[in-house]
């Protein structure tokens, strides 16, 4: 872990699946700080799981199983903590195809006809 320039703390992360764990993480944190909330607004129901969804497989058997690989070593407490949320029913993964992904769009460079669908989502009007 470094600490950057602003106060942050950057990850390295060695395979997608692994930045998918550290983002599934960060969801999750922030899922779970922000369901009580919105169970008390009435927004959602009480004791439902907050839905992670995610498009990474191998993630999603990793949170579920505790197992991943020896290269998996260095991040086994985020790994153990997803799990425990899993376990606990606190969060659950909804799993997503990869052209669905709306945060796709703010991640990497789209061709035009997913870049016009990714538009459409975010501004909530119809495809042109």
């Amino acid at each position: 872990m470094l600490r950057g320039s602003q106060g942050f703390i950057e990850l390295c992360a060695l395979s997608t699946a692994d930045s998918e764990i550290y983002a599934a993480v960060d969801a999750s944190k922030e899922a779970l700080h922000i369901g009580p909330i919105c169970e008390e607004m009435g927004v959602r129901p009480f004791g439902k799981p907050m839905r992670i969804y995610e498009d990474n497989t191998a993630c999603i058997h990793m949170g579920h199983s505790l197992r991943g690989s020896n290269a998996a070593r260095h991040f086994q407490l985020r790994l153990r903590f997803l799990h425990e949320r899993i376990v606990n029913d606190e969060i659950e993964f909804a799993k997503v195809d990869t052209k669905e992904q709306l945060a796709d769009g703010f991640t990497k460079a789209l061709p035009l006809p997913a870049f016009i669908v990714f538009r459409g989502q975010l501004l909530k009007g119809d495809e042109p």
